[in-house]
């Protein structure tokens, strides 16, 4: 003989508690509803990061304005390039400034040889 099953009445399925928003969800939709908060969790956190993003480029955005070479840039890779350039101008200059001073010296030098620590010019 067969013993007679009782069927679990409508709606009946195991339920399980989701962590992140205590609700109970049935066996069978728990994956959904876990993907589905996770998208939404994730969209939310991708909107605040972008939001805190555009708020601090913002700011370097007034920084930039100070100087009138850095207002046109779009991205940070534009501020390094007219950075690097400036730089390297800068440092032109002071290594021309640089060897100017040493060839200075270099022509002194020579002058005290030449004419000695004390020079009839230097004395009127």
């Amino acid at each position: 003989m067969t013993a007679k099953r009782t069927k679990a009445p409508y709606g009946s399925a195991p339920k399980k508690t989701c962590k992140k928003c205590d609700r109970k969800i049935s066996c069978t939709n728990i994956s959904k509803h876990i993907m589905t908060k996770f998208k939404q969790w994730f969209n939310n956190w991708e909107a605040k990061c972008k939001e805190i993003r555009d708020a601090k480029m913002s700011e370097a955005k007034e920084e930039l304005v100070k100087f009138a070479e850095y207002a046109d840039c779009v991205s940070f890779d534009d501020f390094k390039v007219i950075y690097y350039a400036r730089f390297l101008e800068k440092d032109k200059a002071y290594e021309i400034k640089k060897k100017a001073k040493l060839e200075q010296a270099a022509t002194d030098i020579r002058f005290l040889e030449t004419f000695g620590a004390e020079s009839e010019s230097d004395e009127e």
